[in-house]
């Protein structure tokens, strides 16, 4: 094998790993935040429409 097919190789690799850990990483990432206050619709933040706070402008 050439070196573009063992880049590619290694890449598909990488992305099949954080395919199978990405749901215990939002899982341990949900936990670590501590509980989020769920609208009636049950979405939070962004989600849920909610305007983030930013710092004022200055005028």
């Amino acid at each position: 094998m050439g070196i573009i097919e063992t880049i590619g190789v290694a890449a598909g690799v990488v992305v099949l790993l954080l395919a199978a850990v990405a749901p215990a990483l939002v899982e341990l990432n949900d936990r670590a935040s501590g509980p989020v206050r769920r609208t009636v619709s049950g979405r939070s933040g962004r989600a849920a429409g909610q305007r983030v706070p930013t710092a004022a402008w200055p005028a």
